[in-house]
């Protein structure tokens, strides 16, 4: 392991096992694995106080024999002290914004019971593909990463991540956020924020947003032709996960969708006609300069600042940018009903790391308290997982953000989502960024899609 190293001492064992126990007891956190980590340190205890304690059944006579010269002793070998016994340091890949914050609790973990924490910044979109590489090559690191709930399902279903107990805190997570880290209706993350969108706009432009999509695009195109605005509606149109709410305005969908159970992933519709439709309804807004998913960046947040947009697509990490902004802006929720993917961000255990009671004693003493939940949401605003966090948010814009976000839809934890995420991605930019026909482009996605759920299906009856 890469990490620097630690030492186990007397106050060390001490400590981590008057956590451990105030752990154990009242939660029953470990499950079987974390038990068979400990058999070890338990077996070592009692021999220890065995032999201190001198032999308990008397020795048995023995015969006797005749005592051999006497020959020089060996060497003794070095006394191993507890003191000398290392500890690897925990691991810990995370979004770079939140690592000055998890780093200050791994410092203090650190001192507290003599194990270092090396937290790691990694852009979100590598972490995934970073730790594919790190099982691939036999690696233990890290010992806790930062993930998405369209992640979990593919981590769990192959057994590298490790299932962990919420239930002391399920009182500080709504039921969705929950459902959204778990698999099979086990939990498998520490939900911290949820990644959603909502329609900003601008009111110094505009007074209300449209009901409906049409309508809301003939707002920016009227705009556009007075001058007044360079953009009409700012939204990434090459991403899937940013058009959703227009997608599922007009009539789209990924999946069939039922509010009271979710996803029915075994009835797609990415190549449905409906959703065709939507997709060539923002064909038609990008074909008249409605939309422009090249705009973005240094050159979006200019169109922002000067009011020349009066409309955008966006979540909660742009809110700091449309504070700082001269012009006013409010949130709203989607024309004609549309809905956001929600997906939930938290932290997972690496069920392959070396030290699963450290790890796991980090996240409850770390994570897992109104401080440390404090701490991850002023390094990164979001919207929080952590309910006295969103219940006491006192930030207008981020609380209807949360509002709208409660309305949306939990990205599916399929095993297959992250492929899934793929083909659709494809048939978007060989729409937008190709000019490929959309009809037949999300013919082709369709397809593909189904071929995925059909091995899905296959996998399943097979391991029945």
């Amino acid at each position: 392991m890469s990490a620097a190293r630690g030492t186990i001492s007397k106050t060390l064992v001490r400590r981590l096992l008057e956590a451990l126990s105030n752990s154990i007891q009242p939660t029953a956190m470990f499950h079987r694995h974390h038990i068979r980590c400990l058999l070890p340190v338990l077996m070592a205890v009692v021999l220890f106080v065995l032999a201190a304690c001198g032999p308990i059944i008397p020795p048995p006579i023995q015969p006797e024999v005749v005592e051999p010269e006497p020959v020089e002793a060996a060497e003794e070998a070095p006394a191993t002290d507890m003191a000398d016994v290392e500890v690897p340091a925990l691991v810990i890949w995370s979004d770079e914004a939140r690592v000055p914050a998890l780093q200050a609790m791994g410092d203090r973990f650190a001192e507290d019971f003599g194990v270092e924490v090396d937290v790691v910044g990694k852009p979100l979109s590598d972490i995934l593909a970073d730790y594919k590489v790190a099982l691939g090559a036999g690696s233990t690191e890290p010992d806790i990463l930062f993930g998405g709930s369209d992640w979990l399902g593919l981590l769990a279903s192959n057994e590298v991540i490790a299932p962990i107990d919420l239930t002391p805190w399920q009182d500080h997570f709504g039921a969705g956020v929950l459902r959204s880290m778990s698999y099979e209706g086990v939990q498998y993350g520490v939900p911290v924020t949820a990644d959603s969108l909502a329609l900003f706009y601008n009111t110094d432009l505009v007074a209300e947003v449209p009901a409906t999509w049409g309508g809301t695009a003939d707002v920016a195109y009227g705009l556009m032709q007075e001058g007044s605005v360079e953009l009409g509606i700012a939204v990434n149109s090459y991403s899937p996960f940013d058009i959703y709410p227009v997608v599922t305005g007009r009539g789209g969908d990924l999946f069939a969708w039922n509010a009271d159970t979710g996803f029915d992933v075994e009835s797609p519709l990415l190549g449905s006609q409906a959703t065709v439709d939507a997709i060539l309804f923002l064909q038609s807004l990008g074909g008249a300069g409605v939309t422009n998913p090249t705009l973005a960046g240094a050159e979006l947040e200019r169109l922002v600042n000067e009011g020349r947009v009066p409309f955008m697509v966006s979540g909660p990490w742009n809110l700091d940018r449309v504070r700082q902004s001269p012009v006013n802006w409010s949130v709203a929720a989607f024309p004609d009903g549309g809905s956001s993917f929600v997906n939930v961000l938290g932290y997972m255990l690496n069920a392959r790391g070396p030290d699963p009671l450290f790890a796991w004693h980090f996240l409850q003493s770390q994570v897992l308290t109104d401080a440390g939940m404090e701490a991850l949401q002023a390094a990164a605003p979001g919207i929080p997982a952590w309910l006295p966090i969103l219940d006491g948010l006192d930030d207008p814009m981020m609380a209807q953000m949360g509002r709208i976000a409660a309305q949306g839809r939990a990205v599916p934890t399929i095993p297959e989502m992250p492929e899934v995420w793929k083909v659709w991605g494809e048939a978007q930019f060989a729409v937008v960024g190709e000019g490929a026909d959309a009809q037949a482009a999300y013919a082709t996605a369709g397809s593909k899609l189904d071929d995925i759920l059909a091995l899905r299906l296959a996998a399943q009856k097979t391991s029945e």
